[in-house]
């Protein structure tokens, strides 16, 4: 009967695996959930990843206070792969930014860049912007600022330069955004904000 119900816990692991990438993120929560139910599931090597697909069926049903569970339990599995993990970290972050828990979603940001993720430039962009929400302005100035030298090739260059140019108009300082609106006239002619 264990190796049934241990079997029975897999099949449910691997439904929810399909129904997730056949973008159906609700049957895929439903399957991830009878998983769980599942005594058995706990000692499957699926168990830890169930966590990380649940959340991730949460996240695009945008359930995020749900999504943060998961994504939580799923990092406290201290899973070997680091590229799920930095994945993990950062849609945790995500999750906090947008319910507006923007505090703890500068510290899950910090946590992805002191990993020195993929995605560092994403991170540090966000919590930047984050600063700003909080008002915290000279913070969100200075990570701003460290954000345009230390990521060059970022894609999100130009966004932190326009944003950077409209925080320092906001501020009243009309010539230090004068520089950087012609920086961006200058390094991205085609850009959308030129």
């Amino acid at each position: 009967i264990a190796d049934n119900s241990a079997i029975a816990a897999r099949a449910a692991y691997w439904a929810a695996e399909a129904a997730y990438q056949l973008k159906n993120y609700p049957k895929a929560a439903t399957y991830f959930q009878q998983f769980f139910a599942n005594p058995s599931a706990s000692k499957t090597d699926e168990y830890p990843k169930a966590f990380y697909g649940l959340a991730y069926a949460n996240f695009n049903q945008r359930h995020y206070a749900e999504a943060i569970v998961n994504f939580e339990k799923y990092l406290k599995q201290n899973p070997k792969d680091e590229d799920f993990k930095h994945d993990a970290m950062l849609r945790l972050a995500d999750s906090y930014f947008v319910t507006g828990k923007y505090w703890p979603a500068m510290e899950a940001y910090d946590k992805v860049i002191a990993a020195k993720a993929t995605n560092t430039d994403y991170a540090a962009f966000q919590r930047a912007i984050s600063y700003g929400i909080v008002d915290r302005v000279p913070k969100k100035i200075e990570a701003l600022t460290a954000f345009i030298q230390d990521y060059p090739q970022s894609n999100l260059r130009d966004d932190a330069l326009y944003e950077l140019a409209n925080t320092y108009v906001n501020q009243g300082k009309p010539e230090k955004a004068s520089e950087l609106y012609n920086t961006l006239k200058t390094q991205y002619k085609d850009g959308t904000y030129t």
